[in-house]
């Protein structure tokens, strides 16, 4: 239990085997962990308004074996004070543990370009983020992140940084409106090779077919294309594919404009 004044500290890695009582204290990890081995969702980790900081990869891990929703309380005192919580909710009862850290930092200054996304991703917050890990277990898990609206504005999604990598949106599943916080879930969500996850405006998909593009007779040129779920280029005359999804050669004899 956290008790008296002022902020808490944790200087090495902290093993809780039956409850971690926040009360109205901040938990500051710096670069560790607190693990919570006990997995009891609602009675393992207790607060009134306390919750869990931390830098880099630190954070706050549960242990989990049942469907329930596991609250992450963390937050930062770091500029502006922001308690940004996570739920995740296994889809299976079988020992899992999860992590979360909440980064109250813009994720360029750490390394996580905002610049660098998809070309549907239209902008991402710029104040805060999480780094959510999986760390040991098979199970996907619904994954919730809350926020407040009013203070933190309106997003439509949930970008992850992955792939490439860069951001890309992992399709939000829920956005439910609320009072002190909204809550934006993907459900089954079982990728964590990368930690940040943000939240985002993005659009919807749209075909690309590239820039307009001059082709002289005896040429070839490569068209790229994206964002479609099939492809069906017209006319058929002259391409070495007229169904590809991203590639297309062009052998023509006459000038064309596309």
């Amino acid at each position: 239990m956290l008790l008296n004044n002022g902020v808490k500290y944790g200087d090495i890695d902290v093993y809780v085997d039956q409850e971690l009582e926040l009360t109205d204290r901040e938990f500051n990890l710096d670069t560790n962990t607190v693990w919570v081995l006990n997995p009891d969702a609602s009675g393992a980790v207790k607060r009134t308004s306390g919750f869990v900081s931390s830098l880099e990869d630190g954070g706050l891990l549960r242990r989990t074996n049942s469907t329930n929703d596991y609250l992450f309380a963390v937050g930062s005192n770091v500029g502006t004070f922001r308690y940004r919580p996570v739920e995740f909710k296994p889809v299976a009862s079988n020992e899992n543990h999860f992590k979360a850290r909440f980064a109250n930092i813009d994720p360029t200054l750490e390394g996580f370009d905002r610049n660098n996304r998809f070309h549907l991703v239209c902008q991402i917050n710029p104040d805060w983020y999480h780094r959510l890990y999986h760390v040991s277990g098979d199970d996907s898990a619904d994954l919730t992140i809350l926020y407040d609206s009013i203070a933190d504005g309106s997003w439509n999604d949930i970008v992850h940084w992955q792939n490439e990598p860069e951001w890309q949106s992992i399709f939000k599943d829920a956005n439910v409106p609320g009072t002190p916080f909204s809550r934006m879930s993907k459900f089954k969500w079982n990728n964590y090779v990368y930690a940040p996850f943000a939240l985002a405006i993005t659009s919807e998909p749209y075909a690309l077919a590239g820039v307009d593009t001059i082709i002289w007779r005896f040429d070839t040129i490569q068209l790229n294309a994206s964002g479609g779920a099939f492809y069906n280029w017209s006319p058929p005359d002259f391409l070495s594919c007229n169904d590809c999804l991203s590639l297309l050669l062009i052998r023509i004899h006459l000038s064309r404009i596309f």
